[in-house]
């Protein structure tokens, strides 16, 4: 556990509570809703800059990944919206299955 990390309590009357939480921040406030969504937002374009980086490498250090380069360059080419990690990782599943 690192310094950082919050002990919540299962009790709901103690102010560190998941229950707690959700009274004071519901999930349909606007605020929290467009929070979120930044958040998502960064963190696709965080894992898109790796995937850009990646690209450096020979298509064999790829292929020893299991990444091949059409794949990077879709996964990157996706809008912020979707999920790449999840694309990327239906494209592998389906790349084993056909061969």
């Amino acid at each position: 556990m690192s310094t950082y990390d919050l002990k919540l309590s299962s009790n709901p009357n103690h102010p560190l509570s998941w229950d707690a939480l959700r009274i004071q921040f519901p999930a349909d406030n606007l605020a929290v809703r467009i929070y979120r969504s930044l958040g998502q937002r960064l963190t696709e374009w965080k894992y898109r800059r790796a995937l850009v980086n990646l690209l450096d490498y020979d298509d064999h250090v790829l292929a020893d990944i299991g990444m091949t380069r059409g794949e990077l360059n879709m996964a990157i080419e996706l809008p912020l919206t979707q999920d790449a990690k999840q694309a990327m990782a239906k494209w592998q599943a389906e790349r084993r299955i056909t061969g």
